[in-house]
């Protein structure tokens, strides 16, 4: 699971892990509804499902805005990207397995506090299951 609706204003979040080791792909859904102050968006990828050890990675981007328009896609360093203060916009960043570091199959969303109202969520979407069936593979 990513990041339910929640008002990041109380802290930084962090999604749950999951791991690529079955997939090879993730589109990860970077929901906002209201934002006052910018936020930074990370991708990060480990060896296993915790904070240690964690490494940050750049991915590419794209913004959908409130009318579904797609905004170019843009490729992010290790440092991630500022959300704005559009409101009502989601982010769709894409990472191919491939793009991991060998043995670091773990991957996690963390945002930045920005110290006003912001609601936003996080939904990770694997797609490219390496053993295909009716029921995915467990990846959280």
């Amino acid at each position: 699971m990513g990041v339910a609706p929640v008002d990041i204003n109380a802290g930084a979040k962090t999604s749950a892990y999951w791991s690529m080791a079955n997939y090879s792909h993730v589109s990860i859904l970077v929901a906002i509804g209201n934002m006052d102050n910018a936020a930074t968006i990370t991708v990060t990828e480990n060896t296993n499902s915790s904070a240690v050890g964690e490494a940050t990675i750049g991915f590419d981007y794209y913004a959908i805005d409130g009318n579904g328009n797609t905004g170019a896609r843009t490729t992010a360093t290790d440092a991630g990207f500022s959300t704005g203060t559009t409101n009502n916009r989601m982010w769709v960043i894409e990472v191919d397995a491939e793009q991991l570091s060998d043995g670091k199959p773990w991957m996690a969303v963390k945002t930045t506090n920005p110290a006003t109202s912001s609601i936003i969520t996080i939904i990770p979407v694997l797609s490219g299951a390496r053993y295909a069936q009716a029921k995915p593979p467990a990846a959280f």
